[in-house]
């Protein structure tokens, strides 16, 4: 089994990242992605994060968020359907409220008290944040 947990986005070359994906799998063998959805409210995180880069270096905004790559791209659902092409896949999305790794939020575990509320609100499961998919390979 492979497992992957908001990496793909990061990789420079999707595509390629995702071919040697395959190439790894074995047959039988199972994908775990979770990655975050576009159309949810990871896109407004996204394009703020874009505004903010008008101003600031990628080095001060990673310094501030933590983890963060200037070449992020957004992981397509129906491209990663068509590229897995005649493999089981297995598709359901999550509302979590994944905010920035930013130093205060998170050393009073802000960020999770939030995930965990948001989680427990049935209204904001059609936003959901994270899709979630189990790829398999079968012989």
């Amino acid at each position: 089994s492979i497992v992957l947990f908001g990496v793909i986005h990061h990789y420079g070359d999707t595509e390629r990242g995702l071919a040697e994906l395959k190439r790894l799998l074995a047959p039988g063998g199972r994908i775990f992605i979770g990655e975050p959805r576009d159309g949810s409210l990871n896109t407004c995180y996204r394009i703020l994060r874009r505004l903010i880069l008008r101003w600031w270096s990628p080095q001060q905004l990673a310094s501030l968020i933590g983890c963060f790559s200037p070449d992020e791209t957004v992981v397509n659902e129906e491209e990663l359907v068509r590229f897995f092409k005649g493999y089981r896949i297995d598709r359901f999305r999550k509302f979590t409220v994944r905010l920035p790794p930013l130093p205060l939020l998170s050393r009073f575990g802000i960020d999770v008290w939030l995930s965990r509320v948001c989680d427990q609100l049935p209204g904001l499961k059609r936003f959901g944040t994270v899709l979630y998919m189990a790829i398999q390979h079968e012989p």
